[in-house]
C-alpha cells in the first residue's frame, strides 16, 4: 500500500511560477557560446583590384593576336566596369622579339611573373584505373609536356 501523500499548499503553485520566471529571467545573464558553434568574423574590407587572366584562343586552338582592352567587357553583376589595366602576354612575341636581338644565341627567356604563367597540374587517379587506362593517359600527359608546353609553364605532377 501506498502512503498518503501530505496536502499541497495553496501557495506551491504560486512559488513554482515565481522560481520558473526568475529562471527565465536570468537564463540570458547566463547565457554561453554553443561549443560547436565557430566564430562569427565581423569587418569589412575593399578590394582595389582584381586581376583576371584570360587565354583566347580561336576554334583551332590557336592564340588570338593583336587584342586590346577594347575587345574586352567587364561586368560585375548587372554592372558594367572599366578595366583599370591591360597587359598582353605573347610568349611567341617574346621569343621573336629575343631572336631578332640576337640570332642563335642561347638566351634565358624573360621573368615572368607566376601570375603570366600557365600552371599544370597532371593528376592521376589510380583508385578506379585500369592498367590500361593508366598507360594511355601517361602517354597523352607525355605528349602534352614534350609538344604543348611552353618553357615558362609550370607544372606538376601527382597521385
Amino acid at each position: 500500500m501506498s502512503s498518503p501523500r501530505p496536502p499541497l499548499s495553496p501557495l506551491a503553485p504560486l512559488a513554482l511560477l515565481l522560481a520558473l520566471v526568475s529562471m527565465a529571467a536570468a537564463a540570458p545573464l547566463q547565457a554561453k557560446p554553443a561549443k560547436d558553434q565557430a566564430p562569427v568574423f565581423e569587418g569589412t574590407s575593399q578590394v582595389v583590384s582584381v586581376e583576371v587572366p584570360v587565354n583566347v584562343v580561336d576554334r583551332e586552338g590557336q592564340p588570338v593576336r593583336g587584342l586590346t582592352a577594347d575587345d574586352f567587357e567587364i561586368w560585375d553583376g548587372n554592372e558594367k566596369q572599366k578595366a583599370s589595366s591591360f597587359e598582353v602576354v605573347d610568349l611567341k612575341a617574346l621569343e621573336a622579339a629575343r631572336e631578332v636581338a640576337s640570332p642563335g644565341a642561347v638566351q634565358r627567356l624573360p621573368e615572368l611573373d607566376s601570375g603570366a604563367r600557365r600552371h599544370f597540374l597532371f593528376l592521376f587517379d589510380l583508385t578506379f584505373s585500369t592498367p590500361t587506362s593508366l598507360l594511355r593517359a601517361r602517354l597523352a600527359a607525355r605528349d602534352f609536356v614534350l609538344r604543348e608546353l611552353h618553357p615558362s609553364d609550370l607544372a606538376g605532377v601527382a597521385t
